[in-house]
């Protein structure tokens, strides 16, 4: 039986009308005879990256004059708000606003009333309804008492103040998410990173904020010089907004003196180190890693190579190679190792090396999809290093070990194209130029 979406519509709405009366202790409700129109598609929200998941909501209670009587006494909120949530799955953002506008006024508890604003004011982002949507989320923000929950309706509300066209009111929620304490490290840098990511983009549409920002920021940290989430902000921005490497470096030196057990601290100044061209500083500090008692071979590896390349940078090419062939190279055994080294002997100018460690790269290769990867970056790499011939056999390799896979071959087909289209204009002869005329 081939169903159409209003008759897929019209059956899941019949459904939750059931599992409702069913849960309130009352027969199923009869068939409904009104048939919807098929609902438009509507774009799912575009807000950046700053989506809250639905809250999860307690089921509709059987007490006494709360249970839904038909389809026109709908009293109880979490009924209504359940209904408005199939709506919204279907794309009818205008059936499910008044249902949801109705299960506000009807909630009584402050949990429901906070889940319900946050689905209106998502409702109304899809509606293109900012400014509404701002006030839904600001109810909801202003009645969460739960950390988490409240950074996360936080940066929803400033992105719709910004979207609204306030980016005043944007960066002061924005600021005042990320005060809210986190439960570990990992989670309150992982917040202190979407701040960023919104104020950036408030500072964009307003950079007389940013430097208002930074003012204020510099003269509080001279009054608590130990407030770390301000002395990563300041990290942050002049990485990757200002980009002032010298005082990126200062303000990361500054975080891992009050992380100091703290990687992604010690990596950050790393690189901020590498970044202002202290390449010894940063390659000091990676040693010392590298010397952490217990520290993981893989981290070890990892750490190792940092040197190494950094030692390459610094213009000391014998160092760095007699660094990784004693650090790295010789204790190499995953395929993912061999294109690290892959990567230090093209960087190096060890073009036979560079090739000897894809081949390993693709003979340790544990999966068919890790071996395309390194038989394709080996083509690619051997193109790039105008070694025609060996791209274009391994290109010929892709396309016999790989018949089956389509993606496979249209890589394999264009290498193919890309080295016979160059071969033959090498091996084509140059036209013998014409003298200009000077006679009219």
């Amino acid at each position: 039986m081939n169903l159409s979406v209003s008759n897929i519509y019209q059956l899941v709405f019949a459904l939750v009308l059931i599992a409702f009366t069913a849960v309130a202790g009352e027969s199923p409700l009869p068939p409904l005879t009104v048939n919807p129109p098929t609902p438009p598609a509507v774009a799912p929200t575009n807000s950046p990256a700053f989506a809250v998941q639905p809250a999860q909501l307690p089921a509709a209670q059987s007490t006494a004059g709360s249970e839904p009587a038909d389809v026109q006494d709908m009293t109880n909120s979490a009924y209504l708000l359940t209904l408005a949530e199939v709506h919204l799955q279907f794309g009818a953002v205008d059936r499910a606003e008044p249902l949801l506008r109705t299960a506000l006024e009807k909630a009584k508890d402050g949990g429901q009333k906070i889940a319900i604003s946050q689905a209106l004011g998502q409702t109304l982002e899809r509606k293109g309804d900012y400014k509404g949507a701002a006030e839904q989320f600001e109810a909801a923000y202003s009645g969460s008492a739960n950390p988490p929950d409240k950074a996360r309706v936080g940066l929803l509300l400033a992105d719709m103040y910004l979207r609204a066209g306030d980016p005043d009111k944007a960066q002061a929620i924005a600021l005042d998410v990320g005060k809210q304490p986190e439960t570990s490290r990992f989670d309150e840098q992982s917040l202190q990173q979407k701040v960023l990511q919104l104020l950036s983009r408030i500072w964009r549409a307003k950079p007389a904020l940013l430097d208002a920002y930074l003012a204020d920021a510099e003269a509080a940290l001279i009054k608590d010089p130990n407030d770390a989430v301000l002395v990563q902000r300041l990290s942050d921005i002049y990485t990757t907004i200002k980009q002032d490497p010298a005082k990126a470096a200062a303000y990361s030196e500054k975080l891992a003196q009050l992380h100091p057990d703290d990687k992604m601290a010690q990596y950050r100044l790393a690189a901020s180190y590498q970044q202002s061209r202290h390449f010894d500083k940063a390659i000091e500090l990676y040693k010392r890693l590298m010397a952490i008692p217990g520290e993981r071979k893989e981290e070890v590896q990892s750490q190792a190579f940092q040197v190494g390349m950094l030692t390459l940078q610094a213009g000391k090419k014998d160092e760095a190679v007699a660094w990784m062939k004693e650090n790295f190279i010789k204790d190499l055994t995953l395929s993912r190792d061999y294109f690290m080294a892959a990567m230090f002997f093209e960087q190096a100018g060890m073009t036979p090396e560079a090739i000897d460690a894809l081949n390993k790269q693709a003979e340790l290769a544990k999966s068919p999809d890790e071996k395309l990867e390194a038989r394709t970056r080996l083509a690619d790499f051997a193109f790039r290093k105008m070694d025609y011939d060996r791209a274009l056999a391994v290109a010929k390799e892709i396309e016999t070990e790989f018949k089956d896979n389509a993606s496979a071959q249209s890589q394999a087909s264009t290498m193919i194209k890309r080295v016979e289209f160059e071969k033959n204009r090498q091996a084509a002869p140059l036209a013998p130029v014409k003298p200009i005329s000077t006679q009219p």
